[in-house]
């Protein structure tokens, strides 16, 4: 047998080979690919908005017909980015017609040189906070007491909104006055 037969009845052995070489490339290569689209989107995920809120304490105290309510929250930034939040006040009550009624009132911290009773410290108007970090403060509402003199308030909701539209609310139906 010649050499040249030799090398024709061996080359289904060798694309065989060639085959066999190739798929264990692919594999590896499939595997790899995994593996750096695991980390990739687990790193992702860990840049992705994730906040918490926890409602510890909570106020009202009356001034001059003027209605404060305090809250003392803890924020805790989850994520592996900085991000920023904006604090509302969402009062339900319940009208003199029987209506549940919504009314939103904004953090108003530069209200505070009103309040005399006790060591409060308070978030600003705009919450910053850094990866991984997390911080208790005060938070302060107000509003006119005439606004809700013939009113019954049902719940009061804190929500804080991000950056990226996300928002997350903690919700209270009682709260201790000062």
């Amino acid at each position: 047998m010649s050499t040249f037969e030799e090398l024709k009845n061996m080359a289904p052995l060798i694309a065989i080979g060639i085959s066999i070489l190739a798929l264990i490339v692919t594999v590896i290569n499939t595997l790899n690919t995994r593996r750096t689209s695991k980390i990739a989107l687990r790193q992702f995920m860990g840049k992705m908005t994730n906040f918490e809120i926890y409602l510890i304490n909570s106020f009202s105290i009356s001034i001059k017909k003027e209605k404060f309510l305090i809250f003392h929250i803890t924020l805790t930034n989850k994520s592996d980015a900085k991000n920023s939040f904006q604090p509302t006040m969402i009062l339900e009550y319940i009208d003199t017609d029987d209506h549940i009624t919504q009314l939103q009132l904004p953090h108003v911290p530069e209200k505070s040189d009103k309040l005399s009773k006790g060591e409060f410290t308070f978030f600003s108007k705009q919450i910053f906070l850094n990866e991984k970090e997390s911080t208790s403060k005060w938070l302060l509402f107000s509003y006119n007491e005439s606004l809700l003199a013939n009113c019954r308030i049902d719940s009061y909701s804190i929500k804080l909104k991000d950056i990226s539209g996300v928002s997350q609310t903690v919700r209270s139906t009682i709260i201790k006055e000062l």
